[in-house]
């Protein structure tokens, strides 16, 4: 502005936002625990994934389509992806000794897996053949006895069955040395 003795200048900045605007990475097969992160260009945008999750990445755990809602002030976008969810890294661990002997050391025999398991089925037989155990919650361990007595140390004879989401079914077998 010139008003004849001086001059006044000013600026003014504006900005334009846009209806968010992305694409999720292609459909493809990926391990269970792998991690999709959301493109760098809607980081910090509202995110709202059709599981419930807000977050800036999807840990898929079933094979499907998700959908992620990106969300600003002049309006929003939705995307999705397919995925097929695989269990590519699922070991079960089958200790092969414990000791109930009351020291808190490896005190009850169980399995391990970080996978979740769709189907379980533990059997424990001692050396005559006979059940001692018997299970299909893969949280429950035994505790070295049969009807409420201590079994005798010596070599037992598990039979495992299981399967973990979108696998066969595995059968496993081994020997469990019972230490008192």
């Amino acid at each position: 502005v010139d008003d004849g003795c001086s001059i006044y200048r000013d600026s003014i900045e504006i900005q334009f936002d846009n209806i968010p605007d992305f694409q999720l990475p292609s459909d493809s097969s990926l391990c269970r625990g792998d991690t999709i992160f959301v493109p760098d260009e809607i980081m910090g945008f509202d995110l709202m994934w059709s599981h419930g999750s807000s977050n800036e990445f999807l840990v898929p755990v079933y094979s499907g389509t998700y959908y992620l809602e990106v969300t600003n002030a002049c309006g929003s976008h939705t995307d999705g992806i397919t995925l097929d969810v695989n269990t590519c890294y699922c070991e079960v661990h089958v200790p092969n000794a414990f000791s109930p002997d009351g020291n808190m050391l490896n005190p009850g025999f169980k399995t391990y897996s970080v996978c979740y398991f769709e189907e379980f089925d533990l059997k424990i037989f001692d050396r005559w053949g006979k059940l001692v155990f018997q299970t299909s919650d893969p949280s429950e361990e035994w505790n070295g006895e049969y009807r409420g007595k201590a079994c005798d140390q010596g070599g037992f004879i598990y039979y495992l069955n299981y399967r973990f989401h979108s696998s066969p079914e595995f059968r496993r077998s081994g020997t469990i040395t019972l230490l008192r």
